[in-house]
């Protein structure tokens, strides 16, 4: 919606919203000005009520061309329920006039609904605005028959003129410094992006500098080095530490000598060449100084860096080792991760050349010819393009020039979501401040009126004898001090019958707030008189004690209470007569039909009115019993904790130190050294495993788990967790991968996918002891979802741990000699890493035929997570 029909939108909608609001209100406190009969005055009242929330729902909550249904029934009810009460002759007390108007009124009211439905916004609120002034006036004349409602109606009118004033004046106002805003940020956005893009090669120069240092120090460069050679170099570089990116080497006559596999498998094979004859090369090769770009090869958006490698012995240049990165759908989506309305898209010749989202690709002619300013080295405004906002920026290459222009969008939803808001704001401000106005207005009209009528029957009481009458005036204007003489002669009788009667009040308030909070206390309370008869049993007693109320109360406090303290005394013992009541908290061993329970005491004395502090047992003696096992499981549970993190800690500390200290004062061969390393590379990787669980459980408890959602390829995940087991696992063992074909590519968290299908994978290898095969499969789950298997055959659950298998800190075998080591965390992490993608678990286990654990993904994005904490 365009911003003037908005705000004629919203002037209109104000306008019908204050005169329903008034008759509304005009309704509910002087009902009789219009009709004396509650059927025709209740279809008025609630007829305005209808308006009034219609205009509301249309106005400030859901702003459209067209009116949606619920304000089209709120209109046509508000239009039939104006109609019967202004139809209803008998009782009618408004006068001929007010009843005339209120019909068509309500008429035009009705009709405004159908009309908006069919999206004619100006005529519907042309029609809108019209019955509103009828009714309106319909109102103002209906008033003028009492005072009161006479200043009811004058506040009414200038409210509505000052606040529909006032609104559309900062309305206008506001959004347009709404969308200016809205601009600003997305320019800002627009320059960071394109900061970023032009920046980009930065990062691949130091890759290209140890690929150069790499191929020079294997004696490749220049006439030794043949391009067999260079590819297998290339190829082992690309795998083993550069395999986010592409490589090349070019020699000193611009020949593409060997690239690596990405290079050609996803970046392209016409790109080398391209890059190869292109300046950047040339001049690292003339010069023998590094340098990077960005810029369009072979049709695709790259960013270029290249490092010259000199001949061993000479100053000569023999070759450059070029990297590159695409700047592809997914190096765009990583720069606008934080904010999910933003798309970007990278622009050369007029052209989109990369973009994210998809969607971002078709931009209209106006978007592509800001773009391509901005690649000329003009900076253009930011424009509307139809429902979208985008703004441009330029990108340089490596030499200062412009190369493309990186052109920034969102929706227009974001403006007009917050001047939705604003008018919202503005909407119950005119709310608030209308009730304000009308209780005031209302407020004075009924004191003028009381106030004659008052003064009025106290003159006829008096003339006719009858004796303290007051008028409860208390105005310092001259009505007030005609009463002041009358009311003093009564004064001092009411004030002694009033603070009577709020003494009795306040007691009764403090008994039953004393009630409430001992029924309601957490901690057993019993309470007994000087004789140590129970006086009091709350709920909290009955249930630790197991004694109902009505079987305590009134008996001894021996018979209902036994309980014996850490020092050998019976409790109840000093809760009667003569007894030792003692300051602090005490332990004691309470005995039940349940079985003894350990609780904490505490005993007060409750004073007499003539005792002294600490003197006997006083009036009473109140004794409050605290159940003391949540504590001590709480104490067992930590340090069962304590005791599984120190195992779980030290069992791979204990490798790492002994191997690390015999590396380090001991002269190992290299084979027998290779193995030691690796047993400490595989400790730390166990080490980091439990720091990575307790680490997600604590981000997951806090609500401060973080998702890193992107593609994954699912064979991918599914093929490298059986590669990275079946290295570990023994020759008894067989992990196998298999993958339904046909499966897209899911957007998850790799790091806690893997993680998950590591804890999965360990417990299937674990409790597999004799050995025997683990799959580990992915298969469609229906449309739009994931699953995700790990099956062994090995020893398998009984129900009753099956049961418990997603507690935390659970395991089979709770003891400290158990067979297998473990916190207990990895079925709840898998669990808690499947919800917080918004998936689920499933568990089918049998005793000694083995388990099979699914994981159920969305293969779309989760609506529950981003780039942002998600709930686990």
């Amino acid at each position: 919606m365009g911003a003037p029909a908005a705000q004629f939108q919203f002037a209109a909608e104000m306008v019908a919203f204050l005169v329903c609001l008034a008759g509304a209100t005009l309704l509910a406190l002087r009902a009789p000005l219009l009709t004396v009969r509650r059927g025709p005055a209740g279809a008025l009242a609630l007829g305005f009520a209808a308006g009034a929330a219609g205009a509301f729902v249309h106005g400030a909550v859901q702003a459209a061309d067209a009116a949606p249904p619920a304000v089209v029934g709120l209109r046509v009810a508000a239009g039939v329920l104006l109609l019967i009460g202004a139809l209803a002759r008998k009782g009618w007390t408004g006068g001929p006039v007010a009843r005339a108007l209120l019909m068509p009124a309500g008429l035009l009211v009705g009709a405004a609904g159908p009309i908006g439905l069919q999206g004619s916004l100006y005529a519907e609120e042309a029609v809108l605005v019209a019955g509103a002034a009828l009714a309106g006036t319909a109102l103002v004349g209906a008033s003028r028959r009492a005072i009161g409602a006479r200043l009811t109606a004058t506040a009414a009118g200038t409210l509505l003129l000052v606040v529909v004033t006032l609104s559309v004046a900062l309305s206008t106002v506001l959004s347009g410094t709404v969308r200016d805003d809205a601009f600003r940020r997305l320019q800002s956005r627009a320059a960071s992006v394109a900061t970023a893009v032009t920046d980009s090669w930065q990062a691949d120069l130091a890759d290209a500098k140890l690929v150069a240092a790499g191929v020079q120090g294997l004696g490749l460069v220049g006439p030794g080095g043949s391009g067999p050679a260079l590819q297998s170099a290339l190829t082992t570089l690309s795998t083993q530490f550069f395999s986010t990116v592409g490589l090349a080497w070019v020699d000193d006559q611009g020949r593409v000598l060997a690239t690596s596999p990405r290079l050609e498998a996803t970046i392209g094979a016409g790109v080398a060449p391209a890059v190869a004859g292109s300046n950047l090369v040339a001049r690292s090769v003339q010069t023998g100084q590094p340098g990077g770009t960005v810029g369009l090869a072979a049709g695709r958006a790259l960013d270029v860096a290249a490092y010259p490698a000199k001949v061993a012995g000479s100053n000569a240049v023999g070759g450059v080792a070029v990297v590159l990165s695409p700047l592809d759908r997914s190096y765009l989506s990583a720069l606008v991760r934080d904010d999910s309305t933003l798309g970007v898209a990278l622009v050369a010749g007029g052209k989109v050349v990369s973009a994210y989202p998809a969607s971002a690709r078709a931009q209209p002619a106006d978007a592509l010819a800001a773009a391509s300013h901005a690649a000329g080295g003009r900076a253009p405004a930011p424009l509307a393009t139809g429902d979208r906002y985008a703004a441009a920026a330029v990108v340089l290459g490596g030499d200062g020039r412009p190369v493309m222009a990186a052109l920034v969008e969102t929706s227009a939803q974001v403006v007009d979501s917050s001047r939705q808001s604003l008018f919202r704001t503005l909407f119950l401000i005119a709310f608030g401040g209308a009730i304000i106005a009308f209780l005031l207005s209302v407020a004075v009209a009924d004191r003028l009126s009381r106030a004659l009528g008052e003064l009025t029957g106290a003159a006829r009481r008096i003339s006719s004898g009858e004796a303290m009458v007051r008028t409860d005036l208390t105005a310092g204007d001259e009505i007030g001090l005609l009463s002041e003489a009358f009311d003093s002669m009564a004064e001092s009788i009411e004030e002694q019958a009033a603070a009577l009667r709020l003494a009795a009040q306040e007691e009764a308030n403090l008994r039953d707030r004393m009630q409430s909070v001992i029924a309601g206390m957490g901690e057993a309370l019993v309470a007994v008189d000087a004789d140590g008869t129970v006086s009091e049993w709350n709920r909290a007693a009955e249930r630790l004690v197991g004694v109902p109320r009505s079987r305590a109360v009134g008996r001894p406090a021996r018979s209902v209470l036994k309980a014996r303290l850490d020092d050998g005394s019976d409790l109840a013992g000093l809760l009667t007569k003569g007894g030792a009541p003692r300051p602090g908290e005490d332990r004691a061993t309470l005995d039940t039909r349940g079985g003894p329970i350990p609780v904490a005491v505490s005993i007060g004395v409750v004073a007499g009115a003539d005792d002294e502090p600490g003197e006997g047992n006083g009036a009473g003696i109140v004794t409050v019993l605290r159940d003391l096992r949540p504590e001590m499981e709480l104490d067992k549970m930590k340090s069962e904790f304590l005791s599984r993190v120190g195992h779980e800690l030290r069992t791979p500390l204990t490798g790492i130190l002994g191997y690390s200290q015999l590396l380090a004062n001991r002269d190992v061969p290299e084979d027998r050294a290779r193995v030691w390393y690796q047993e400490i590379l595989e400790q730390s990787r166990r080490l980091l495993r439990t720091v990575e669980m307790l680490e997600f459980f604590a981000s997951a408890g806090g609500n401060r788990l973080g998702l890193d959602l992107a593609p994954v390829n699912v064979a991918s995940l599914v093929v490298d967790a059986a590669e990275r087991w079946q290295a570990k696992v023994t020759q008894f063992h067989e992990v196998v991968a298999h993958e339904d074909g046909g499966i897209p590519d899911a957007d998850m968290d790799r790091r806690w996918i893997d993680l998950a299908l590591d804890e999965l994978l360990d417990n299937a290898v674990k409790f597999s002891p004799d050995g025997g095969r683990v799959v580990v499969s992915a298969e469609a789950a229906g449309t739009g979802a994931l699953r995700l298997t790990v099956e062994d055959q090995g020893w398998g659950m009984p129900p009753e741990q099956a049961g418990d298998a997603f507690r935390e800190f659970v395991q089979g075998d709770p003891s400290d000699t158990r067979q297998f080591g473990g916190l207990g965390l990895g079925l709840p992490l898998v669990q808690r890493v499947a919800e917080a993608h918004g998936g689920s678990v499933e568990l089918a286990s049998e005793e000694g035929r083995g388990t099979r654990v699914s994981v159920i993904l969305p293969t779309g994005r989760s609506a529950r997570s981003g780039r942002r904490p998600a709930r686990a």
